[in-house]
């Protein structure tokens, strides 16, 4: 469990860096370094989407604890045991990450013009009243023992005034400072 809880910290630091172009601890790979059950998860999980580029994560499980490998010439087993799909289509990019046998960690797609679901309009709506909801919104998903988390990030304005809100797959706002049933 704390291999687990380790492993998606690490995925969610390493999307980060990997949105601001901080490729720290990844290593670029080509199609035919990645294993072909890892393709065929993206391939099934995002059908239709252009594969922009494959990246993997040089980690080391020694019992509970982990290593990452910064320097990637130091890091001599190439079985990598996290990759990192980018990915794009016409109204979204986005990232996916997955486990050497092709499971689903986590993913981040950035939706570009298209509107959220009629229950987050709502309850954002309720919330936020007299604020605008942008059609460009980002959708977190994260996944453990099967079970599928959804998670939508939002711009508001109203008149000159931003702000970002975090709702669950269920239209319940996500509060800073609050504990949240994030993996069920």
């Amino acid at each position: 469990m704390k291999k687990w809880i380790s492993l998606v910290a690490l995925t969610a630091l390493m999307t980060i860096n990997l949105s601001a172009q901080d490729v720290l601890f990844t290593a670029k790979l080509e199609k035919e370094d990645v294993p072909t059950v890892v393709i065929s998860s993206m391939e099934s999980d995002y059908p239709g989407m252009e594969i922009t580029s494959y990246q993997a994560v040089p980690l080391e499980f020694i019992g509970e604890d982990w290593i990452v490998h910064p320097n990637m010439d130091n890091f001599t087993d190439k079985n990598y045991s996290t990759y990192v799909v980018s990915f794009s289509g016409s109204k979204l990019k986005g990232e996916a990450t997955y486990d050497s046998d092709g499971n689903l960690i986590s993913a981040q797609e950035e939706l570009k013009d298209v509107p959220l679901p009629h229950t987050m309009q709502t309850a954002i709506a309720a919330d936020y009243p007299g604020w605008a909801m942008s059609k460009d919104h980002v959708v977190m998903t994260l996944k453990r023992d099967g079970q599928k988390k959804v998670y939508y990030k939002v711009e508001l304005t109203k008149g000159k005034e931003m702000k970002k809100v975090v709702y669950d797959g269920n239209a319940n706002e996500v509060k800073a400072g609050k504990t949240h049933d994030h993996l069920g």
